[in-house]
């Protein structure tokens, strides 16, 4: 059974096509969410934000500007995930734990070559020359 809105929406379009109360509408199309792959697996957007630990809004726009089709695998967009102390944190988080600004850390890993999922307890800021 359709909610009230869809059914509104439907209603709007059949006798916006000129379809006759009861006539077929099998032709007409319907709205679906764009469907994605992810770690091998078929989702829609909002089951791919939650699994790649995003919010929908944030991968919709994401997706748009890298310009990826309905299809894509998007699975290299997850967040990177690093060790601290045995406990797995995102870089925002990694960075308050260890002391560092989260743009700095970032830059820090990247200009190091260290791929997500390793441990980076051992990183601490260095002393500062004054």
């Amino acid at each position: 059974m359709l909610g009230y809105k869809n059914s509104t929406g439907l209603m709007y379009r059949i006798k916006s096509n000129g379809i006759p109360e009861g006539g077929d509408i099998s032709h007409l199309h319907t709205c679906r969410s764009k469907i994605f792959i992810v770690n091998g697996q078929e989702v829609n957007i909002t089951a791919a934000a939650h699994i790649l630990g995003y919010d929908q809004s944030t991968l919709s726009r994401k997706i748009a500007s890298l310009s990826l089709p309905e299809g894509s695998d998007i699975s290299h967009l997850g967040k990177a995930f690093y060790i601290v102390n045995g406990e797995k944190m995102d870089i925002p988080r990694a960075a308050a734990v260890l002391g560092y600004d989260r743009y700095w850390l970032s830059k820090k890993l990247k200009r190091c070559s260290v791929p997500p999922g390793s441990d980076i307890s051992h990183m601490s800021p260095g002393k500062r020359r004054q």
